[in-house]
């Protein structure tokens, strides 16, 4: 049986974390959310790290450990 590494439904903790507080955010979910569908991976990743260094990077999220395609598709469908 193998054992299940996801996160709360994300692909880990710090995936999970970064949506939670980018999303939780009045003021940075409203920034990302529209646009995320229309930017790139990379522009989204490098914009909600400042969002997210803003914030004082709540929960000490290891940003390499993020899947930020899965964030932004998130933003993306809301």
């Amino acid at each position: 049986m193998t054992q299940d590494r996801t996160y709360n439904g994300w692909r880990n903790r710090d995936t999970w974390g970064a949506n939670l507080w980018l999303a939780n955010d009045e003021g940075t979910y409203r920034q990302l959310y529209g646009r995320a569908a229309d930017m790139t991976t990379d522009e989204f990743e490098a914009e909600a790290r400042e969002l997210l260094d803003a914030l004082g990077n709540p929960d000490e999220i290891e940003y390499g450990n993020v899947d930020w395609e899965e964030v932004r598709l998130a933003f993306a469908e809301e």
